[in-house]
């Protein structure tokens, strides 16, 4: 986004002889950028940090998760207060090519960062319980119990309560290897060592199938 047509131009320019790069927008009016980037996913901003109306800095603070930045501007001053707002580059005009490049290629490096560690993270369950955070591997949960207004998790490795339901744990995780077998247990599926009667046991440890939930647990194991 830039409010003179030149610079713009510019940018865009550099932005089509790269294959790798797909440009979705230009814009003059920072409010025009507003509106589309609530619409749209987009990765990366070419800003000018020197604009009427709404500097480049305003813009940014006026985002509440904005993507990754690139600030451009005819004035080196402004370098530092851009760094403020974790700037990925800064590119000074008139910009050249090979300098245009690094920049894309920082900003292709920071995003695979980014996805490896979203990725990570979509693998893990993050819990907050007494003002800790536990980071939980859902294969490693053997059953959920609950406890009153909270919920108590077991796991491999560890116990931990928090302040959730059951059913809200379950809906908001969406795990299929979670089964509800009772008002009060869930179970990981494929923790389960037998199922006896109306009893569910893992790790030594007997549970009770509600009856309620027999005919689902029978699913589930049946299939």
């Amino acid at each position: 986004m830039d409010d003179e047509p030149r610079a713009l131009g510019v940018i865009e320019n550099f932005a089509r002889k790269i294959d790798f790069m797909d440009l979705v927008g230009t814009f003059r009016d920072p409010l025009d950028a507003v509106g589309f980037l609530h619409q749209n996913k987009v990765r990366l901003i070419f800003l000018d940090i020197n604009m009427p109306e709404l500097s480049g800095v305003e813009f940014v603070k006026s985002l509440s998760n904005p993507p990754l930045i690139i600030f451009t501007t005819a004035y080196s001053e402004y370098a530092l207060e851009s760094y403020e707002y974790e700037t990925l580059d800064y590119l000074l005009k008139p910009i050249a090519f090979p300098r245009f490049l690094t920049a894309v290629q920082k900003a292709v490096k920071r995003l695979s960062v980014n996805q490896k560690t979203e990725s990570e993270n979509n693998d893990q369950l993050i819990l907050k319980s007494a003002g800790s955070i536990h980071r939980i591997i859902p294969s490693e949960i053997l059953y959920l119990e609950v406890q009153g207004n909270y919920l108590k998790i077991i796991t491999v490795k560890e116990s931990i309560t928090i302040k959730s339901g059951l059913q809200e744990f379950l809906d908001k995780y969406k795990r299929s290897d979670l089964i509800r077998t009772h008002r009060s247990f869930a179970v990981n599926k494929q923790r389960v060592d037998k199922i006896k009667y109306n009893r569910i046991y893992i790790e030594n440890q007997e549970l009770t199938i509600g009856r309620n939930y027999r005919e689902v647990v029978k699913k589930y194991f049946n299939s």
